[in-house]
């Protein structure tokens, strides 16, 4: 069972596996490598002409190259800095990313992610380039950007919702027939959901598969976690040796 799994993460990370597995680095979407790997093989597959993605970052500058050379890309961001931030990285010319402030803030919500009147601009924002083959929600307001999500989405459209653990998000899960929530432990939280109004994903995108992915990537995290334990042990043998000499 290993080496087919491999094979899947030879494909999706385009043979990148010891850069993921053993590299912390700034450049890589701040998710985990299996949501990572799951986000890229739905692009690949579902090849989405027009993509929403609410929340910029690094997955603003990843996840493009997996969905086509034509597909138009739109990131929503209510932070200036970060929003600049990322436009200074950003070389895809099909990737426009906007700040949309903010209407009131301090946050008025009792979870403090922002609601409607918070960021009512930002979630009607997309309105004027719908509908949507692709929506990744994963910023600010998101149980009111995922009731949004909906209209905006075609009917064989995807929803990506991340950090899908958060109970307070999952109340417009609802509205999709089709679902399908990830999680990287066998009894954890989910991490990852999709959703959709009319594919099925469990057999579009062959979801079974994701489990057997995160029981081997857990497997080499493992190994990682040991190697950066052992490397630390000699490194700090190294240290006391050369002041005591």
């Amino acid at each position: 069972m290993i080496i087919p799994f491999c094979k899947i993460l030879y494909r999706y990370s385009k043979g990148k596996i010891l850069w993921h597995l053993f590299h912390r680095t700034i450049s890589r979407p701040m998710m985990s490598f299996a949501e990572t790997i799951i986000i890229e093989e739905v692009l690949n597959n579902l090849k989405p002409m027009r993509c929403l993605e609410w929340g910029a970052g690094y997955s603003t500058l990843i996840f493009p190259r997996f969905a086509g050379q034509n597909t138009r890309w739109i990131a929503l961001e209510h932070n200036p800095d970060w929003a600049l931030k990322i436009k200074v990285l950003n070389k895809n010319p099909n990737v426009t990313i906007s700040y949309i402030a903010p209407n009131k803030f301090p946050w008025s919500d009792e979870n403090n992610d922002g609601g409607l009147l918070d960021l009512k601009d930002y979630i009607d924002f997309p309105d004027q380039f719908a509908p949507f083959n692709f929506i990744l929600v994963d910023g600010r307001a998101r149980k009111d950007c995922l009731i949004k999500a909906y209209d905006l989405c075609k009917e064989d459209g995807i929803v990506v919702l991340h950090d899908a653990e958060r109970q307070y998000y999952q109340q417009p899960l609802r509205l999709y027939q089709y679902q399908f929530s990830f999680s990287e432990h066998t009894q954890g939280q989910i991490k990852l959901w999709m959703g959709s109004k009319s594919i099925n994903i469990s057999k579009r995108f062959r979801v079974n598969r994701y489990t057997k992915l995160a029981q081997l990537l857990r497997f080499f995290g493992k190994i990682r976690s040991k190697l950066f334990k052992q490397l630390k042990v000699v490194n700090s043998r190294f240290l006391v040796s050369s002041v005591m000499h």
